[in-house]
This record gives structure tokens, C-alpha cells and sequence, in this order.
């Protein structure tokens, strides 16, 4: 943050709340960071115009709200997921997008089930990610760049030795 590396930073959060997912059962402070996580990533990666990174976040933060009840806070972010993916061909997210869109509508048409006690705790007892996992876990996601599953290191040149 001191230097100003707005990209370094949205790919830290963005991979911090990938590692807080892969853990069991998150409580609730937790699973609020990793939502804080990844919303800045997110905001991050659309104030630098970066088509790939907001691709990338796009499903797993919109998944996220979704688990969490928040389908209103959901649906602007696939939206604008949607477009970056159609922007890059990236047919995976696109049908990541797209099942999460159909998982939004299908609860709308059933209010009572998608409907959050007030009376309750914002954040359920059990953590919705215990269900199927951690949040992308079973869906592989594009990253950042500099992730590894992306940018794979690259072989050191070999050193050469000075011809005489």
C-alpha cells in the first residue's frame, strides 16, 4: 500500500480470501473478512480496468453473497463479471455466471426460502460453506497474474560462458 501498487494489492486480497475458503467451516468474523476481501479486490480491479481480474473474482465473490443471503449485492457484480468474461472468451466463468444468475432467480421465485429472518444472526450458525466446500473450490478459477496456476515460473536462463 505504501508504494502505491493498487494490482499488488487487489491479488493479495483477492488470494488471502482464496486461502481463508479452502479452511472448514469459517466463523462468522472470517467469513466477513474474506467478503471485505473480496469486494475491495474486486473494486480494485475495476477502477484499474482489469478485464481479467474482474473475470477471475467476479463468480467467487457473487457465489459468496449468494451463500450468504445477499442476492440484491449479487447481481451488479456478475453483471459486470459477465461482461468481462464475454470480453475475453472466457466460456468457464461465463458458465459459472450464468448457473450462479439461474441459483439467484430460482430463490427469488421462492421468497420464503431466500428470505432471512430478521431475528436471526446476519451470519447463519453453520457456515454456508460447509455444505459443498469452500467457495470455488469444486469450480476452477482463472487468478491474478503472478498466481501460479496462471503464470507458471518460468526456467532461469542458463548462464553462458564467454566464447574466447
Amino acid at each position: 500500500e505504501q508504494i502505491g501498487d493498487i494490482d499488488g494489492i487487489a491479488h493479495a486480497k483477492f488470494s488471502s480470501a482464496r486461502i481463508r475458503l479452502r479452511r472448514p467451516n469459517p466463523e462468522p468474523a472470517e467469513i466477513e473478512t474474506i467478503l471485505s476481501e473480496l469486494e475491495e479486490s474486486f473494486r480494485l480491479a475495476k477502477e484499474l480496468g482489469r478485464t481479467d481480474a474482474i473475470a477471475s473474482i467476479a463468480p467467487m465473490l457473487g457465489e459468496m453473497l449468494i451463500k450468504l443471503g445477499f442476492l440484491e449485492r449479487a447481481l451488479p457484480v456478475l453483471s459486470v463479471g459477465h461482461e468481462a468474461a464475454e470480453r475475453l472468451g472466457w466460456q468457464e466463468q461465463l458458465e459459472q455466471i450464468r448457473s450462479l444468475r439461474a441459483e439467484i432467480n430460482g430463490a427469488e421465485s421462492r421468497p420464503d426460502e431466500a428470505a432471512r429472518d430478521p431475528g436471526q444472526p446476519e451470519y447463519p450458525q453453520r457456515s454456508p460453506f460447509a455444505i459443498d466446500g469452500a467457495i470455488g473450490e469444486t469450480r476452477s478459477l482463472v487468478g491474478l497474474p503472478g498466481d501460479p496456476t496462471v503464470d507458471p515460473p518460468r526456467p532461469k536462463p542458463k548462464p553462458t560462458t564467454p566464447s574466447r
